[in-house]
């Protein structure tokens, strides 16, 4: 099975769970399909679009399943800021 990427570049600085929530969306996916494709459990993806990152299990966890999570949505991990005291937003 094959699929492709659809690279998306961001034309503003949103919060990142609204901004997978819709290239999820937009995609037609629901959050099984989701999961299916990340192999992430339905739940951490939940957590990830509502932007509770503390439901993660730890700060390891949560980096590579947010990173697994925008790369299958197209996006470049690299144009994320990630840290305790923000809410991690996508960057143009």
């Amino acid at each position: 099975m094959s699929f492709r990427v659809k690279v998306i570049e961001p034309q503003s600085r949103a919060p990142l769970g609204t901004w997978l929530r819709g290239e999820r969306e937009g995609r037609g996916w629901t959050l099984d399909k989701a999961a299916r494709e990340t192999r992430i459990e339905k739940k951490y993806l939940t957590a990830i679009e509502d932007e509770h990152f503390e439901a993660l299990p730890n700060s390891l966890v949560r980096r590579n399943f947010v990173r697994g999570y925008i790369m299958t949505m197209g996006g470049n991990p690299e144009r994320f800021t990630d840290t305790h005291e923000e809410t991690p937003v996508v960057h143009p």
